[in-house]
């Protein structure tokens, strides 16, 4: 059975995440660059973190929607 939420609720509910994801991908990013002045493999990692956190968050944009 599916619960289907108010458009205006799943709006709510998707921008929420997508603020958080921009927050988390900022956060990356530049802790990212910060590290990459010191080495190049710390970068990488956050880089593929971002990638999993992308995908989490489909997840959730599927199951919210």
């Amino acid at each position: 059975m599916q619960v289907h939420l108010p458009t205006e609720m799943s709006f709510l509910h998707n921008t929420r995440y997508y603020r958080l994801h921009l927050h988390y991908k900022r956060l990356y990013f530049w802790k990212g660059l910060k590290t990459n002045l010191a080495t190049r493999q710390r970068f990488h990692i956050s880089q593929s973190s971002i990638r999993h956190y992308i995908r989490f968050l489909n997840v959730i944009h599927l199951f919210a929607s």
